[in-house]
């Protein structure tokens, strides 16, 4: 018996060695997790799970005990036999879970690649080292091609008289494939022969003969118009230039063809035979080209409007026209003449008014006729004329020109046109 016994301990340490190793594989047949997952697809699998009857497998366990010894203790030894039949059915379930595993696995290896990122992040670089790293690291981009520029700037200056202005109008228009960017006009002329009253449209930004127009865009054509106060009968040139810039920066000057501003002062012949009737019929009915021009006398203490009035009409006599009626009032003071004349070149009627009213603070030139040269150039001569007979007889007057159409139309509206014809000298005829 003793040696049965040592020979079964023997093995009984051999059997019960080998388990401890098994004893995670063995807890792994819990493989029945698939089980769970089976049903969850469909409920009939569970009946193929049974086949798990593994059962068959202890079969062979009676038959290696049956070769041994009766002795019941082999049962537990037989345990280990199963192992090596687990081991098929679990290699399947570790591949699932090494795939999860290999997962993160290729995650690890970004570390190298966020290392030169870091680098990047320089704390101690300012914003403008960061900025001039960055056009240094980044190619620069190729310069684009030069725009090729077709067609031209075109200007187009044009005179006319109007109102008793020299009216100057300049057209601009861009002939160019691109913008004429910050374009900006000068206008050139004699200041003491004409005097720049307003420039339209006022909305530009002007500084006296300069007017900024902005961007010109492909196509666009835009207008001035400068109104010039003639000063004097004479002939004058207006020229001017136009500049504009192009897209590389340089810019470009456009020269306006030269204009003559011709402001000629009729030559007169007194006609001999003239009334206050044909003076009515002629400004009632046939003489339509008409104008004015109105002053506010600057008078010092002392000065009589008396003598302003025949100043103005002393500037009016200078011309060879004639006297043909006068209407006068006092307290406050009031006067206007009516005169009459013909040129002598084209024979142009023309039929002038001068007028003083203290009530007012009102000095008005009024002229008509059929020729719009004719009444302009004579406004001027007689502007001219009493400004230089007030220099040199009343000094401490001055003449301040009133622009307002509105006002100017309301002094000509105070005309004593219709006590033109009444009172008519007798034997006085009309021609």
């Amino acid at each position: 018996m003793g040696f049965f016994d040592k020979l079964f301990g023997k093995g009984k340490k051999q059997a019960v060695t080998p388990p401890a190793a098994p004893a995670e594989p063995v807890q792994a047949p819990p493989v029945p997790k698939p089980v769970p997952v089976v049903p969850a697809v469909s409920p009939p699998p569970p009946k193929p799970v049974a086949v798990v009857p593994a059962a068959p497998a202890p079969a062979p366990r009676p038959a290696v005990v049956a070769a041994r010894p009766p002795p019941p203790p082999p049962p537990k030894p037989i345990a280990p036999a199963p192992a090596p039949t687990a081991p098929p059915p679990v290699p399947p379930a570790p591949k699932p879970a090494a795939e999860p595993i290999a997962a993160p696995v290729a995650p690890a290896a970004p570390p190298p690649a966020a290392a030169p990122a870091a680098k990047v992040a320089v704390p101690w670089l300012t914003a403008a080292d960061m900025a001039k790293k960055q056009t240094t690291e980044q190619p620069a981009k190729p310069a684009g091609a030069p725009v090729a520029v077709t067609g031209k700037l075109e200007v187009t200056p044009s005179t006319e008289f109007f109102q008793g202005f020299v009216k100057v109008t300049i057209e601009v228009k861009n002939g160019m494939n691109i913008p004429a960017a910050r374009t900006q006009v000068t206008l050139d002329f004699n200041e003491d022969v004409l005097r720049l009253q307003r420039i339209e449209p006022q909305n530009y930004r002007a500084s006296g003969s300069k007017v900024l127009l902005g961007d010109v865009r492909p196509g666009q054509v835009s207008k001035l118009v400068y109104y010039l106060d003639p000063q004097i009968c004479t002939e004058s040139l207006v020229d001017g230039v136009v500049l504009f810039r192009l897209p590389d920066g340089k810019t470009e000057t456009v020269a306006m063809k030269p204009l003559k501003a011709e402001v000629v002062c009729p030559l007169f012949f007194t006609k001999e035979v003239a009334s206050s009737a044909l003076l009515k019929r002629l400004v009632e009915s046939e003489l339509q080209v008409r104008d004015s021009k109105v002053y506010h006398p600057k008078i010092q203490a002392g000065v009589k409007y008396d003598k302003i009035y025949e100043l103005a009409k002393s500037s009016v006599l200078a011309h060879d026209v004639k006297e043909v009626r006068e209407f006068k009032g006092y307290n406050p003071f009031s006067s206007e003449c009516w005169f009459y004349g013909e040129t002598k070149v084209k024979g142009y009627k023309i039929v002038i008014r001068t007028a003083v009213r203290e009530k007012d603070n009102i000095i008005e030139f009024f002229a008509a006729s059929t020729e719009v040269r004719a009444v302009t150039g004579l406004l001027a001569e007689l502007n001219h004329q009493l400004a230089t007979d007030l220099e040199t007889h009343l000094p401490g007057v001055s003449l301040e020109q009133v622009l307002d159409e509105q006002l100017k139309a309301r002094v000509q509206a105070q005309a004593q046109i219709g006590k033109l014809a009444e009172d008519v000298a007798a034997g006085e005829t009309e021609v």
